[in-house]
Parts: C-alpha cells; structure tokens; sequence
C-alpha cells in the first residue's frame, strides 16, 4: 500500500463535497459528470486529483481566441458545436432548431468573450483557497501520525 493513499483518502473526503458544492453555486452542474469524476491516484511520493478535462477550463476559463469555433467556416459537423447543442437541450431546456440556434449564438458570444460566459471560474481555487488552513491541518495531522508511529516502533525496539 502507497504510504500516501491515506493522506490522500482523507483530503478527497474533505475536498470533494466541498467542489461539488462550489460547482453548484456557480450553477456549473448539468449532468452531474463533473462532479462524479471527481477521483485522486497516489503515484509514487505523488497525490494526482483527476477529473474530466472540462474542469479545468470551468476553473481557469477559456480566451476567446481558444474557443474552437470560426463562424462561416462551412465546416458540416463540428464537436464543438454538437456539445453546446447538447448544453442547450440539457441546461436551457430548448429542442431541435432553437437548440441548434442558441449553439451557434453561444459559440459566436464565447468567440467574443470567452467561456464561460458568465465569469464564474475558480471553483477549484475559491475553494483550495477558503480550505487552506483545513489542508494543512489534515497533512500536519498526517505528518505527526507518522512521526509517532516511527517513535513508537524505535520505542518498542530499545532492549533494556
């Protein structure tokens, strides 16, 4: 066993909850996917937190001149355009044309803005940055459970 997956068992167990809460209050949630990716992986002396890569861009935001869409650009299918077409049926509630048409003003608004359009980002920041004590308490408690066990075994060890 990794000596870091408790460590790293006890900071997803705090932090998890916590981002799925700050993904709702910045109305992020659609499906749910997001948050139930949500995973953490101990690799060697490293704690890697996983999630879909759309996370990311919800917590750094996207530039305008990275958003994958070129209005006129003739293109017949366009990823891109198939998932905000999806956003549109799923977040707005609109179906056939009036899904495809708010898709394409979206994507001609994120071309001009960035994503997301509403300025919420951070959900991962805001709330590393609000928990910070809380993580340093959990590791400093991990890091003195360690001292002592390492104590108590030299203790044990000592022959009179």
């Amino acid at each position: 066993m990794d000596i870091l997956k408790p460590l790293a068992d006890e900071l997803a167990k705090h932090l998890f909850p916590l981002l799925v809460s700050e993904l709702d209050r910045q109305n992020h949630r659609m499906t749910g996917a997001l948050a139930n990716s949500l995973d953490v992986q101990v690799v060697g002396e490293k704690i890697n937190f996983l999630m879909l890569d759309y996370g990311l861009s919800l917590n750094y935001g996207v530039r305008p001149e990275r958003i994958p869409y070129q209005e006129g650009s003739g293109k017949k299918e366009s990823e891109y355009i198939k998932g905000l077409i999806r956003f549109a049926k799923l977040k707005l509630n609109l179906t056939g044309d009036k899904a495809i048409n708010a898709a394409f003003n979206i994507a001609r608004k994120q071309k001009l803005k960035g994503a997301p359009l509403t300025g919420k980002i951070g959900w991962i920041d805001k709330t590393l940055a609000k928990e910070s004590d809380n993580i340093d308490a959990i590791i400093e408690n991990f890091l003195l459970n360690g001292i002592q066990q390492i104590l108590y075994l030299y203790v044990d060890n000592i022959q009179p």
